[in-house]
């Protein structure tokens, strides 16, 4: 993250550097053009890198419930603290299948800019295909319908 701050940063100086040289505009724009796809890369990937920031905090915060649920249930021997625990390992199993599909997603990203997109849309397919045969629950399988419709969509495309 302050890795983006700090090359926003310097986009903003050289902004204000151009205020003053304007032909330094011209030759910075070829330089522009031609790292476009890896600022685009950049962009794309960045909401990924967010959203998986996200799901590792929640995932430990889960974790520290799920042992704090376990060690109720160990000390008070309570009805209370074994539900307790069934709802965290259901909330657990909830995150880890999140990140596994934000790696996903990421690999789609990243194959996709560098150019390999008629493999990877049946890569999709067979993936979203596997999606379904291994987690057959209410929740995977929505995200594989999903799935399946952009492979189909971009196969038509």
């Amino acid at each position: 993250m302050l890795y983006y701050l700090l090359y926003l940063l310097l986009h903003l100086l050289d902004l204000l550097d151009y205020l003053f040289h304007p032909l330094q505009l011209l030759f910075d724009l070829q330089s522009f053009l031609h790292h476009l796809p890896i600022l685009l890369l950049h962009l794309t990937v960045l909401p990924f890198v967010l959203y998986f920031v996200y799901y590792f905090l929640h995932l430990k915060l889960s974790l520290l419930r799920l042992l704090l649920s376990l060690l109720n249930l160990l000390l008070l021997h309570s009805s209370l603290g074994l539900i307790y625990l069934h709802l965290e390992v259901i909330h657990l199993n909830f995150y880890l299948k999140s990140i596994h599909l934000f790696y996903y997603r990421l690999t789609f990203v990243l194959l996709s800019h560098l150019g390999y997109l008629h493999h990877l849309l049946v890569l999709k397919g067979v993936l979203s295909i596997l999606f379904g045969l291994f987690y057959l629950n209410n929740y995977n399988l929505s995200i594989v319908l999903i799935l399946l419709e952009h492979y189909l969509y971009y196969s038509l495309n």
